[in-house]
């Protein structure tokens, strides 16, 4: 849990006395199975991160969602893997000039690159209280930096997929967000399509001497109003009450998957 062994493993202790104590055989060999499925997920997992890689890497095609992409004047990063391969980098490259850049931020679609680069490991933490990039990164499935030391084409793909499609739909919700004020742009963006810019932090330390910051961040706010729409629009329909509560069900499912597809946080986790 969060990397502690300590607290793994006092919480696995609590979990089987309370399996035992239930004193349900059924329930027991299902939590042996599903924790016999884990340990052979997580074997395969952490053989994929112990994969070897090449020192270089050259044409390889990367699928860029401008949505995803971190920009810092000319430079940029991004969290993604090569076509045709299993592991998920961290791309650093920099932008050849405004033209290149405009051309990949300002679309709506994936973008298509093909470069070449270095692949080399996380550079370890050695100060104290210092950022662990590489524990950081570990949690995510993301094996490795990549760094773009040569110059790319850019392609759009000509078919698209599910996964495309809620990245083109954020995109084009960010685009909009865009010509809104500022304030309520970071708000729109931050809790709607949870995209974080890069003076998020600097108005929200305006908004917390406010007191709002709880409001906005922290209480889940966006989730109730969205259940609230939800049943306002179940209760025209004069559905069952047994109906409207599994719609509901189904439709935080939904919510949660499609922000499960369109942050990865980073990975992830599609």
């Amino acid at each position: 849990m969060f990397g502690n062994k300590i607290i793994g493993i006092t919480l696995l202790a609590i979990l089987v006395v309370r399996l035992i104590v239930v004193r349900n055989p059924r329930l027991i060999l299902m939590s042996i199975a599903a924790a016999g499925s884990f340990m052979v997920a997580a074997t395969i997992v952490n053989a994929s991160l112990k994969a070897t890689f090449p020192e270089r890497l050259t044409n390889q095609q990367l699928k860029v969602y401008p949505d995803m992409l971190k920009t810092n004047g000319a430079s940029f990063s991004y969290v993604g893997q090569l076509q045709n391969k299993p592991h998920h980098l961290v791309f650093y490259g920099r932008f050849k000039s405004q033209y290149r850049m405009r051309q990949v931020v300002n679309s709506k679609r994936p973008v298509l690159l093909t470069v070449s680069g270095k692949i080399s490991d996380f550079t370890p933490a050695t100060n104290v209280n210092q950022f662990d990039m590489q524990s950081y990164y570990h949690h995510q499935k993301v094996v490795k930096v990549f760094t773009i030391d040569d110059n790319y084409a850019i392609k759009y793909p000509q078919k698209l997929t599910m996964v495309d499609r809620i990245h083109q739909l954020r995109s084009e919700f960010n685009h909009y967000c865009a010509t809104l004020p500022k304030t309520l742009r970071i708000y729109a963006m931050g809790l709607i399509s949870g995209s974080r810019q890069s003076d998020f932090f600097d108005e929200m330390t305006g908004v917390k001497r406010l007191g709002l910051l709880h409001v906005f961040s922290i209480s889940g706010m966006h989730v109730y109003y969205f259940l609230a729409i939800v049943g306002q629009l179940l209760g025209w329909l004069r559905l069952p009450k047994y109906y409207k509560a599994v719609i509901e069900l189904a439709c935080i499912a939904g919510y949660f998957v499609f922000f499960l597809v369109v942050h990865r946080a980073y990975l992830g986790q599609w």
